[in-house]
């Protein structure tokens, strides 16, 4: 899968609300650093994902008919690497 193609793939199991999307599209040394719960392995991400949608939930009064919006991504690539 190209590095777009993961991109994008996360972006909609962040909107979604889709575990297996996520965790689909990481690569084996995939680390989110959340300022309010630490760093986050591939292995731990199922564990924080799902403790998180229902956070997300009340912040936006359980109205949003997704879990995420995210309408715009930057990305820039350099060689094999793509930040977003």
């Amino acid at each position: 899968m190209a590095a777009g193609d993961h991109l994008n793939r996360y972006a909609e199991g962040w909107t979604t609300g889709d575990l297996d999307a996520v965790l689909e599209s990481l690569d084996s040394t995939y680390e989110i650093d959340d300022p309010n719960f630490g760093k986050v392995s591939k292995a731990a991400f199922a564990y924080y994902f799902n403790g998180s949608k229902p956070i997300v939930a009340e912040m936006r009064d359980g109205s949003a008919p997704t879990l995420i919006d995210l309408s715009e991504i930057v990305t820039q690539q350099e060689g094999d690497v793509l930040t977003a």
